[in-house]
């Protein structure tokens, strides 16, 4: 965001519901950063499965932006109906993303890289590799192996997937991604992904 102050700005959030951490992402710029977002438009681009969350989410942006942290801003929010497993949304998504030479910025969090199978990981992050210009940024949470998210687990009805931090890594590094920073949490890593040359 330094080196263009015009160029649009896509968050695009992976089964993000209703996307509070890109709106959250966006309202942090605004406040740190405001003269980086005065003349940009933003686009947070939600691909999910269900409509629910990105309605919130859409309705929480409007609130936002008409009394709030994002007043004044150029905000839109966009679902897109999405199953993992099929990237192809997103790629042609993307193609729009390069189109505008936007800065594309890419989330997860409770998303994919807990739920998702290794194939489906593979698979998003590859697209937003390949379908994305310049410098590749991922963010998203990873469910840990350790004995208390273990526990966790086997107590849930939720699918979760605990590769922890070692397999996860193993398996964004076929899609060519490496993990340059984590913040440990109770039962999960935040991860932060930047593609390898």
């Amino acid at each position: 965001l330094v080196g263009d102050a015009s160029r649009p700005l896509w968050l695009v959030n992976i089964a993000g519901g209703p996307a509070l951490d890109s709106l959250n992402a966006v309202a942090a710029l605004a406040r740190t950063a405001p003269e980086r977002m005065r003349a940009r438009t933003v686009k947070i681009a939600v691909f999910d499965g269900d409509s629910a969350g990105p309605d919130f989410g859409a309705r929480a942006l409007d609130a936002w932006r008409n009394d709030g942290p994002l007043a004044g801003l150029e905000v839109r929010f966009e679902r897109y109906a999405y199953d993992w497993n099929d990237p192809r949304p997103l790629v042609a998504a993307l193609a729009t993303a390069r189109a505008e030479n936007a800065v594309v910025v890419a989330s997860s969090e409770g998303g994919l890289f807990e739920y998702g199978a290794d194939h489906a990981i593979e698979a998003n992050l590859r697209a937003l590799r390949e379908g994305c210009t310049g410098r590749v940024a991922v963010v998203g949470s990873v469910t840990r192996n350790d004995d208390v998210a273990q526990r966790m687990i086997r107590g849930s009805t939720a699918a979760l997937v605990p590769r922890g931090l070692a397999t996860f890594r193993s398996l964004v590094q076929r899609a060519g991604f490496d993990v340059t920073r984590s913040i440990a949490r109770p039962f999960a890593d935040d991860v932060c992904l930047e593609a390898m040359n």
